[in-house]
C-alpha cells in the first residue's frame, strides 16, 4: 500500500491484494498496531528475529504496521514506534528479520518504501469538523474508487469520532476558571521529545483512543500539525540515510518505483492541485524538495517518461519558495563538474581528462557520475523550470533569476564566449527585461545585471551576435525609460558600456541622457550615492563623444515617448540670459548632446551631497571646458561656444557652494573646488570672458578669506581652505595681467580687494572696519582723560591723578596691547600668514613678468649667477682694459642680511674704462628666489633724448655769426650738472698755445702833445738805454711765451681711479648710504654676514632650493602582449605608437639634458645613461620633467635594464601607456609596478582618438593613499586626444604634490616652496650676521676684508668636515642644477657640493656660526659636461612672454644688464676658452 496520489496521477497502478485491516474499527487497528510494533521493538527475549520466520509472517505484520501509518496524528507515538521499527529493520542487524535479509528481489525493501509515504496521506485532524476526502482531478484517470480504499470514509466512525470530541469540549470548560485553555499545549519541541520515547507507553490507556494528553485534553490544531510536521520529516530523513547507505546496490526498478512515489508525495503536498494543509506543505516543502532532487539524482535515471513526469509536475511546484532555490542548488551542483569537463578549469591530467567519471558535490554529499550522463541531467534539471518569466510571484521570480545569475557567473568565470551563455538563457533574460511587468522589478533589475554582466564582461575578447546586440540595446532601452530598481540597476551595471568598446553601444546616448536626468538633477536620498556615483562616471565617459561624432544622427527607439525638461538652474548661476543654456528638447545629432552634458554637469553640482562624488563632478568642469574649447569644434545654433555659457554658471556655482559663508559643502570638497579653480587659471586663453570671470572668482574668495580670518577659534580643515584660496588667487592674478587691463584700469575695487584680503591674511585688520576717528585709541591708550592745564598754574595733584612713575610703564604696555589688537589680527594662525606672504611675493615679483622677457626660456625663474661667475667677469675686464692680472676682486663683495629674511650680496663693479662709469651688482635671495640687479649713479637718463628745445638752446648760447677760429664755440659734450643745458661754454684748444685775445678794441686816446714833447727833447744815450732795455725784455718775453704758454682756462675736476686702493668697496658704499642701511637707526635691520667657507656653503644649499614646486614623473609604454617587467622595460621608440609619441609631444617641450638648466629630476648629465632629451614642462610655480622609458637606451649587458627601472622608481605617482584593456592591466600588471599610483591610458581604437583613462592605485597602499582623490581624472574617464595630456600631466602634478604634503596625522596640507627657502633664510642668518659696534661696522665699509676671509668658490674646494646651523630647521629641499654664466657652457661642477634632499638618502648638512671652516660634507656632485647640441621637436611649445614691459637700459654701451638679456655674457672677452680650461 503506498500514498493514494501515486495511482490518482497514473504514475503507479492501485494495489488490490493489500489493506486487509482497512475495514476493521478505529480502536481495533489502533490497539493491534500499538501492541504488534511495541512487542517487535522489545521482544520478551530480546531475539526479534525469532518472531518472524517466513516471507508470510513478515507480510501479515507488514500489514499491520501499513495501518500504524494511516492512524490519527494524535496517536504520534505510534507512528512513531512504526517509523522507527522500519529503521531498525533497514540499518540493525541484529533485528533485520531474516526474509527481509533473503530478499534478492527487493520486494519488502519496496513495501517498506511504499509505506513509508503513507505517512503524507492527507488525514483529518480532531479539532476540524470538516470530512477531508483525497479527490485528484486527472484527465488521465480511468477510474476514482481504486484509490479511495485506505480513505477514512465511514461516517458512523466521524460521527463517533465528533461525539468525543464535544464530550472533550464540555470537560475543558467545566475545569476551574483560573486555568487557561490553552496553557495545557506543547510546543513543537515537547512533542518531538514525546515523540522520540518509543517503547515507553505500553501501559497506555486503550480507551485513549484520541491520543488525549496526561490533562485529558485534545492537542491544538497547531500542534497536531506540528507533530504531523515531525512525523514526516522522520521519514525523510530516512529516506536520506537509505539513499546514501544503502542505495549502491538498489536496482533500476527500486529506484524508479522509489523516485515514482517520490514524486507522487511530492505533488500531493506542494502541488497546486493538493489538498495538504497549506502549514505543513510550507513546513516539509524544502525537506521534502531535497530528499526528491537528491534521490532523483542517485537514481542516475534517464527514463524519459519519468523526466517528462517531473518537468510535467514541477512546474506547478515553483509558487514555493523552497522550489526555486532547490533547483538552483541543484543547477549550481550540476554547473561546477559540467564547466569542469567542458573547460577543464582544475587543470587536470591527461589521466583524470580522460576519466569517465566525475564527482558532483550536492550540500554535504558527493556522487559519482559519468559525464554523459552530467551532461544529460543537466540539462534535464536546467529546463525542468521551463519559462522563468511564467512563474506569477514576483519574489520567487527574482529568486529564479538570481540562481540564473550564479549559473552565468559560473559560465563567465571560466569562458568568455558570451554568445554560447546568451544561446542558453538569452531568451529569458531578453523577454524578462522587454515584458517589464508591474511589481517584477527585481527580476528584471537582476535579467538587467545578468545581461549587462555578460555583454560587459566578453565585448573585448569575442564579437556578439548581431540579434544579440540589437536584443541588449533594445532591453537597456526600454529599461532606462523605467524608474525605481530597474533604472538603479541599468545605471550601476551599465556604467562601463562606453568604454567596454561594444559595437553601436553609443546608440543609446539618448536614452542614458534621460536616465542621468531623472537621478542627477534631484537631491539624491540617503541610500542613493552609490546610484548616483554610477550615473556620473557614465556622463564622464559621454563626455567627449559629441566632439567625435558630432554630426552622427540617433535611431528613436520609442517615437511617441518625450523626454522631461530638466529644472530651471538657480538664478545666482546664471547671472544673464547670454549665459543660459539652451537645451534641445529632442536629441537627434551627437551634437545635441553638448548642451545636455552642460546642463547634467551644472544640476549635478547643485544638487549632489556625497563628499565622495563632487569631487569627480566638479573636475568634469575642466574637462567640458578644454573639450568644447576647441578650435575645431563648431558652435551651437545660436553661434555661441559650448563653454561660453558653461563656464560662467560652472564657476558660479562653485564659488556658491564653496566660498558660501553656510559651508554649504565639506572642506573636503571646497579644497578640490578650489585646485579646479587653480588648474582653470593656465588656460586664460581658452576661457571666454576671462576678466569676467577672473574677477568674479578674486572677489569672491577674498570675501571668503576676510570672512574665515575673523574666527577666533579656527579648525584646521578652515586654516587649510584660507590657504589654498591664497594660493588660487594669486595664481589666477599672475596669469595674465587683466587686473590692469580693460575696465580694471578704472575700476581698482579688486585690486583693493586683493591686498586687503592678504593683509587680513598676514593678521592684519580690515581696514573697511577700522573706525574712521582714532579717539577711543588715543583714550585708550593714555588711560583716561586729563583736564587742561593753565599755562603758569601748576597743577594740583588729586586722587585719581597721583601716578606714580613705576606706573607709566604698565600704561605703555597697555597702549601697545590696545595697538596690536587695533592694527593686528592675532587669532590668525602662523600658517595663513606664511602663505599669504609666500602669494603676495608671488603677486609683487610675477605678475606680468613670466615668463621672464629677459629669459631665453620659462626654464628659469631665478638667475643662475653666483658671485664666482660675477667675481670672474671682473677680473676678466680688468685683465683685457688695464692688463691687470692681480686685481683683487673679491675685495668687491660684501655680505649682508636683513632682517633675517634676505641675505643682500653687494658687488662693485669697475669698468676700467674713462668713458665708462662705475656700477653696484645687487644680488637678493629671499623667499622668491635669487635676483641680481644692477645700479648706477644716474645724473643724466641713461640715452640722451634728442629735443628741439635743446638744440635751440644750444643755437642761442653758440656764436651763430661764424666768427674766426680763435672763438669760442658751443661743446659737444655738456657739463654734467643734474640738468639737461650747459650753462658755461668751453674753450676750445687750438693748433698752438696762444695769449688770451680779448674781445675788446685798442684804446684810440690822443697822446700827441706828449709825442712831440719826447721828439724835440730826445737823450740818445737814454733812449739807447730804453731800447736795449726794451729789446731785452722782449727777448725775454718772447723766449718765455710772453709767460703764456699754459692753459689758463678753468676745467671741472677728473676722477681718479677709486679702486687703487684696498678697499674696492666704493659705488655698494654710497648704494648702502643712500638707501638708509648706514645710520644708526637701520644698523640693526643690515648686520653684515660671516665670511667662512661654511657660509658660503649655505649660500649654495640655498640656491640649491627651488623657488618651485618639482615633479618628476616616470612614462611606461606597455604593450598589451607584455606579461613581466623586463617586457615593458626593454621597450623602445620604435614599438610605439603615433599616438603615443603625439601624447610624449604634449606633455612638455623636449629639452637636450646637456645644456637644461632647469630641473632634470635626478637624470644622468654625465653620462646621459638615461637618455639626451626629455619632456619637460614649467609654469609660474611648478618644474615637471618626464622620465620617458621609451626615451631612456637600454643596456645591451642589461636585461633587466637596472638604470630604467631604478630612475622609473623614484616617484609615487607614474603614468602608463597600455595597449590593452584596463581590467586586464588591474588584473595582471597593477602590482608589477613600483609605484603607487598609476595613471593608466588605454586606445579605445586605433582610428577614434578617444582613451580611456583611469586612476588606480596598488592593493597593498597606505589607507592616505588610497582614500586620496586629486583631479583632474579620479576614476575613469574617456578624453579626446587633443586634451589627453594636460588632463594627464595635471593629474600626474597634483597626486604627486598631495602625496608630498601628506602630514603625520594623515591629512593633507597645502605646502609652499618659499616657505623652505624663507626657513633656510633664517637659518642662515641666524648662524652667520655678526652684530658689531657701529664704529666697526662703518670702518668695515672703508676697509680691505682680511685675505683669511675674502670669498672663495666653494664649489673647488674640497671636503673638511661637518658644520652645524646655530639655529636649525628642518628644510627639505631639491637639487638643482648649478649656476653658469649666461649664453656660455655651465661652470665646471666637479667639486661642487650639491645637495641631497633627506629623502633620496643624503645626509642634511648643518652649519656652525663659530666655524669658519667645513668639517664635513656629503659627497659632490656629478659634473655637468655640454656633448652634441640637440635640438629636439616638441608640439608642447614654452611659453612666450605677452606682455609690453620695456625692459631698463644698460649702465653701458657694451655690457648688457642682467635683467635685458638673458643670454649676453657679462665680459668682454671671450669666456667660452675660460670655460674651456
Amino acid at each position: 500500500m503506498f500514498i493514494d496520489w501515486a495511482s490518482a496521477l497514473n504514475l503507479i497502478d492501485a494495489e488490490k491484494n493489500t489493506g486487509i485491516l482497512k475495514d476493521y474499527p478505529y480502536s481495533v487497528k489502533k490497539i493491534l498496531v500499538q501492541q504488534t510494533v511495541t512487542h517487535l521493538l522489545e521482544p520478551p527475549n530480546g531475539n526479534s528475529l525469532a518472531l518472524i520466520n517466513n516471507k508470510a509472517h513478515l507480510s501479515w505484520i507488514m500489514e499491520i504496521v501499513e495501518q500504524g501509518f494511516l492512524l490519527g496524528i494524535e496517536d504520534s507515538q505510534i507512528i512513531t514506534q512504526c517509523i522507527e521499527l522500519y529503521r531498525k529493520w533497514l540499518f540493525d542487524p541484529k533485528h533485520k528479520p531474516i526474509p527481509l535479509q533473503e530478499d534478492s528481489n527487493e520486494f519488502f525493501l519496496r513495501k517498506i518504501l511504499e509505506h513509508l509515504t503513507l505517512i503524507f496521506q492527507p488525514r483529518l485532524y480532531p479539532m476540524s469538523n470538516t470530512i477531508i476526502n483525497v479527490q485528484v482531478i486527472n484527465t488521465q484517470s480511468n477510474s476514482n474508487n481504486t484509490g479511495n480504499s485506505n480513505n477514512i470514509s465511514n461516517n458512523t466512525q466521524q460521527q463517533q469520532q465528533q461525539q468525543q470530541q464535544q464530550n472533550v469540549i464540555n470537560n475543558q470548560n467545566s475545569q476551574q476558571q483560573g486555568n487557561n485553555a490553552n496553557s495545557n499545549n506543547n510546543n513543537v519541541q515537547q512533542q518531538n521529545n514525546s515523540i522520540n520515547s518509543t517503547g515507553s507507553n505500553n501501559n497506555a490507556n486503550p480507551n485513549n483512543i484520541l491520543g488525549l494528553n496526561s490533562s485529558g485534553v485534545i492537542p491544538s490544531f497547531r500542534e497536531l500539525i506540528d507533530t504531523h510536521t515531525i512525523l514526516c520529516q522522520k521519514v525523510l530523513q530516512l529516506y536520506l540515510d537509505i539513499a546514501r547507505a544503502l542505495s549502491k546496490s538498489f536496482s533500476t526498478e527500486t529506484f524508479e518505483l522509489w523516485i515514482t512515489l517520490l514524486l507522487a508525495l511530492t505533488d500531493c503536498t506542494l502541488g497546486i492541485n493538493s489538498i495538504t494543509d497549506e502549514t505543513l506543505a510550507r513546513n516539509l516543502c524544502p525537506l521534502i524538495l531535497k530528499v526528491l532532487f537528491e534521490i532523483w539524482l542517485h537514481s542516475r535515471t534517464k527514463n524519459a517518461t519519468l523526466w517528462n513526469a517531473l518537468c510535467k509536475y514541477a512546474f506547478g511546484w515553483f509558487h514555493h519558495m523552497p522550489m526555486v532555490n532547490q533547483w538552483n542548488l541543484t543547477c549550481l551542483a550540476l554547473t561546477t563538474p559540467l564547466l569542469q569537463c567542458i573547460y577543464n578549469t582544475t587543470n587536470q591530467n591527461a589521466q583524470e581528462q580522460q576519466s569517465k567519471t566525475i564527482l558532483i558535490r550536492l550540500d554535504d554529499i558527493q556522487l559519482e557520475f559519468e559525464k554523459e550522463y552530467l551532461y544529460y541531467s543537466w540539462h534535464r534539471m536546467l529546463n525542468l523550470i521551463g519559462n522563468p518569466n511564467a512563474i506569477k510571484n514576483p519574489n520567487i521570480f527574482a529568486a529564479a533569476i538570481g540562481g540564473i545569475f550564479q549559473l552565468v557567473s559560473g559560465f563567465l568565470s571560466v569562458t568568455n564566449d558570451g554568445n554560447s551563455i546568451l544561446h542558453i538563457f538569452g531568451s529569458w533574460l531578453f523577454e524578462a527585461v522587454k515584458s517589464i511587468k508591474v511589481g517584477f522589478d527585481e527580476g528584471i533589475s537582476f535579467s538587467v545585471e545578468i545581461l549587462s554582466h555578460i555583454f560587459l564582461s566578453c565585448a573585448p575578447k569575442i564579437q556578439f551576435s548581431s540579434i544579440y546586440l540589437s536584443c541588449f540595446y533594445s532591453s537597456l532601452a526600454e529599461a532606462l525609460w523605467c524608474d525605481g530598481k530597474i533604472l538603479l540597476s541599468t545605471i550601476i551595471h551599465t556604467q562601463n558600456i562606453f568604454t567596454s568598446e561594444l559595437p553601436g553601444s553609443r546608440i543609446l546616448i539618448p536614452s542614458y541622457l534621460r536616465a542621468l536626468g531623472k537621478i542627477l538633477t534631484i537631491i539624491p536620498g540617503s541610500q542613493s550615492e552609490y546610484l548616483r556615483k554610477s550615473a556620473i562616471k557614465i556622463l564622464g565617459s559621454i563626455l567627449s563623444l559629441p566632439n567625435r561624432y558630432e554630426s552622427v544622427q540617433f535611431v528613436n527607439f520609442f517615437p511617441g515617448r518625450h523626454m522631461d525638461p530638466y529644472p530651471i538652474l538657480p538664478n545666482d548661476i546664471i547671472t544673464s540670459k547670454q549665459y543660459d543654456i539652451t537645451v534641445p528638447t529632442e536629441i537627434n545629432t551627437f551634437a545635441d548632446v553638448k548642451p545636455h552634458l552642460g546642463h547634467l554637469i551644472l544640476s549635478a553640482l547643485n544638487t549632489e551631497t556625497s563628499s565622495n562624488n563632487l569631487p569627480t563632478l566638479i573636475w568634469y568642469v575642466m574637462i567640458y571646458q578644454l573639450e568644447y574649447q576647441h578650435q575645431h569644434v563648431s558652435k551651437l545654433p545660436d553661434g555661441r561656444n559650448a563653454t561660453t555659457c558653461f563656464i560662467q554658471a560652472a564657476v558660479n556655482t562653485i564659488l556658491k557652494k564653496s566660498s558660501s559663508f553656510s559651508n554649504q559643502w565639506p572642506a573636503e570638497v571646497v579644497s578640490h573646488s578650489f585646485a579646479l579653480l587653480s588648474e582653470l587659471s593656465n588656460y586664460s586663453k581658452e576661457i571666454p570672458y576671462f576678466q569676467e570671470i577672473a574677477n568674479n572668482i578674486v572677489r569672491k574668495l577674498c570675501k571668503f578669506i576676510v570672512f574665515k580670518c575673523r574666527e577666533l577659534s579656527m579648525s584646521a580643515d578652515t586654516e587649510e581652505l584660507i590657504c589654498l584660496a591664497i594660493q588660487t588667487i594669486s595664481d589666477w592674478v599672475v596669469v595674465s595681467p587683466w587686473i590692469f587691463e580693460g575696465n580694471y584700469l578704472v575700476d581698482t575695487s579688486t585690486l583693493y580687494m586683493l591686498f586687503n584680503a592678504l593683509t587680513v591674511a598676514l593678521g592684519g585688520k580690515n581696514p573697511n572696519e577700522e573706525s574712521s576717528s582714532n579717539i577711543s585709541l588715543s583714550s585708550s591708550a593714555s588711560g583716561g582723560t586729563s583736564s587742561p592745564k593753565v599755562q603758569g598754574t601748576p597743577a594740583k595733584e588729586s586722587k585719581d591723578s597721583k601716578e606714580s612713575k613705576e606706573s607709566k610703564e604698565s600704561k605703555d604696555t597697555t597702549a601697545a596691547t590696545v595697538i596690536a589688537k587695533r592694527y593686528f589680527n592675532l587669532s590668525v594662525p602662523q600658517r595663513i600668514r606664511d602663505i599669504a606672504q609666500c602669494s603676495l611675493k608671488t603677486i609683487l615679483n610675477r605678475i606680468c613678468y613670466y615668463p621672464n622677457p629677459h629669459h631665453f626660456s620659462s626654464t628659469d625663474t631665478s638667475s643662475k649667477l653666483t658671485e664666482s661667475d660675477l667675481i670672474q667677469q671682473i677680473k676678466d675686464r680688468a685683465l683685457k682694459q688695464v692688463q691687470d692680472a692681480q686685481f683683487q676682486a673679491e675685495q668687491c663683495v660684501r655680505f649682508y642680511t636683513i632682517d633675517d629674511s634676505i641675505i643682500l650680496t653687494v658687488i662693485d663693479q669697475p669698468t676700467f674704462s674713462p668713458g665708462q662709469p662705475n656700477y653696484c651688482t645687487l644680488i637678493v635671495r629671499d623667499m622668491s628666489g635669487k635676483s641680481i640687479v644692477n645700479t648706477q649713479l644716474a645724473y643724466t637718463p641713461f640715452k640722451v633724448k634728442e629735443n628741439k628745445d635743446d638744440k635751440l638752446q644750444d643755437e642761442i648760447l653758440s656764436d651763430g655769426g661764424g666768427g674766426d677760429d680763435n672763438e669760442t664755440s658751443i661743446p659737444d659734450q655738456p657739463l654734467s650738472t643734474g640738468a639737461n643745458v650747459s650753462l658755461l661754454p668751453s674753450v676750445q684748444n687750438g693748433a698752438g698755445n696762444g695769449p688770451f685775445k680779448s674781445l675788446y678794441s685798442e684804446n684810440t686816446e690822443d697822446t700827441q702833445d706828449l709825442l712831440q714833447y719826447i721828439t724835440k727833447h730826445q737823450d740818445e744815450s737814454f733812449s739807447q738805454l730804453f731800447k736795449n732795455q726794451i729789446k731785452i725784455e722782449l727777448d725775454l718775453l718772447e723766449s718765455l711765451n710772453y709767460s703764456l704758454s699754459g692753459n689758463i682756462t678753468i676745467t671741472p675736476p677728473t676722477l681718479k681711479n677709486c679702486y687703487q686702493g684696498d678697499c674696492k668697496l666704493q659705488q655698494a658704499r654710497i648704494l648702502l648710504s643712500q638707501l638708509g642701511f648706514i645710520n644708526h637707526y637701520s644698523q640693526c635691520k643690515l648686520l653684515p654676514l660671516d665670511n667662512s667657507i661654511a657660509f658660503y656653503q649655505s649660500l649654495q644649499m640655498l640656491d640649491a632650493v627651488s623657488e618651485r614646486t618639482q615633479t618628476k614623473v616616470p612614462v611606461l609604454f606597455i604593450k598589451s602582449a607584455d606579461q613581466t617587467e623586463d617586457d615593458y622595460l626593454n621597450n623602445v621608440t620604435l614599438d610605439t605608437t603615433t599616438d603615443y609619441s603625439d601624447f610624449i609631444s604634449g606633455l612638455g617641450w623636449g629639452v637636450p639634458l646637456a645644456t637644461h638648466s632647469g630641473f632634470n629630476g635626478e637624470m644622468d648629465k654625465k653620462h646621459f645613461t638615461h637618455g639626451k632629451v626629455a619632456p619637460y614642462y614649467s609654469n609660474h610655480n611648478k618644474e615637471m620633467i618626464f622620465h620617458v622609458s621609451t626615451l631612456i637606451p637600454n643596456q645591451p649587458t642589461q636585461p633587466q635594464q637596472e638604470h630604467k627601472k631604478k630612475l622609473l622608481s623614484k616617484s609615487s605617482v607614474a603614468i602608463v601607456w597600455y595597449q590593452g584593456l584596463i581590467e586586464h592591466y588591474e588584473k595582471h600588471l597593477l602590482d608589477q609596478l613600483p609605484n603607487s599610483i598609476q595613471i593608466v591610458i588605454s586606445p579605445i581604437s586605433a582610428s577614434s582618438q578617444l582613451y580611456r583613462v583611469k586612476t588606480v592605485k596598488k592593493m597593498n597602499s597606505p589607507n592616505t593613499v588610497a582614500k586620496m582623490k586629486c583631479g583632474p581624472v579620479i576614476d575613469d574617464v574617456i578624453v579626446s586626444k587633443h586634451i589627453l595630456a594636460n588632463l594627464v600631466k595635471s593629474t600626474a602634478q597634483n597626486l604627486s604634490q598631495g602625496l608630498l604634503n601628506i602630514t603625520g596625522e594623515n591629512t593633507t596640507k597645502l605646502s609652499n616652496q618659499f616657505l623652505s627657502r624663507k626657513k633656510l633664510i633664517q637659518d642662515i642668518s641666524e648662524s652667520f650676521k655678526k652684530e658689531v659696534p657701529n664704529f666697526q661696522f662703518y670702518n668695515s665699509l672703508f676697509e680691505q676684508t682680511p685675505p683669511e676671509l675674502i670669498y672663495q668658490a666653494v664649489e673647488h674646494l674640497p671636503q673638511q668636515g661637518t658644520f652645524k646651523f646655530t639655529k636649525s630647521t628642518s628644510v627639505n629641499f631639491k637639487p638643482r642644477p648649478q649656476s653658469m654664466l649666461l649664453g656660455q657652457s655651465p661652470i665646471n661642477t666637479q667639486n661642487q657640493f650639491i645637495p641631497t634632499s633627506p629623502s633620496g638618502g643624503g645626509a642634511q648638512p648643518t652649519f656652525n656660526r663659530n666655524s669658519h671652516s667645513p668639517q664635513q660634507l656629503p659627497q659632490p656632485g656629478s659634473p655637468s659636461l655640454w656633448g652634441n647640441k640637440i635640438e629636439p621637436t616638441s608640439k608642447v611649445q614654452p611659453p612666450h612672454t605677452t606682455h609690453h614691459n620695456t625692459p631698463i637700459s644698460n649702465p653701458t654701451n657694451r655690457i648688457s644688464n642682467f635683467l635685458t638679456n638673458r643670454k649676453l655674457n657679462l665680459s668682454n672677452s671671450n669666456s667660452g676658452d675660460e670655460d674651456n680650461k
